[in-house]
């Protein structure tokens, strides 16, 4: 996987959950996004700001996402844990690559923010 040490690649889904559940237990908030399903930039987007409440002006583009994410606050922790994303980088590899990216750079500036995903992306 090409995005930061701060995605988690899981072969099954259900050691992500278990990951999922642990870090809510912690007091985390815990954001599950089912991306199987996700074929347009769009739907990666429109499915993370809905899920972090970015706002209405949000222009769905990878500067955007910087950052929108920025803006986040999370101070009790926050992981983002996306199921089947290899259905959407089938569909998109780069979005799908680049967002990954993305998300992993935010995560590492943060002390409590994580990104999951089921299967991890192959190089």
């Amino acid at each position: 996987m090409t995005a930061s040490a701060h995605v988690r690649p899981f072969l099954e889904v259900v050691v992500l959950d278990a990951v999922a559940a642990s870090l809510r237990a912690r007091g985390q908030r815990v954001v599950r996004l089912d991306a199987s399903g996700w074929t347009e930039d769009d739907d990666l987007h429109r499915e993370l700001a809905a899920a972090l409440d970015f706002p209405e002006d949000y222009a769905a583009t990878p500067d955007a996402l910087r950052d929108a994410l920025d803006d986040v606050h999370a101070p009790d922790g926050l992981a983002l844990a996306f199921v089947g994303y290899d259905g959407f980088a089938a569909h998109r590899p780069e979005t799908a690559r680049l967002a990954l990216e993305i998300i992993g750079a935010w995560c590492a500036r943060g002390q409590q923010l994580s990104c999951l995903v089921e299967p991890p992306l192959s190089e």
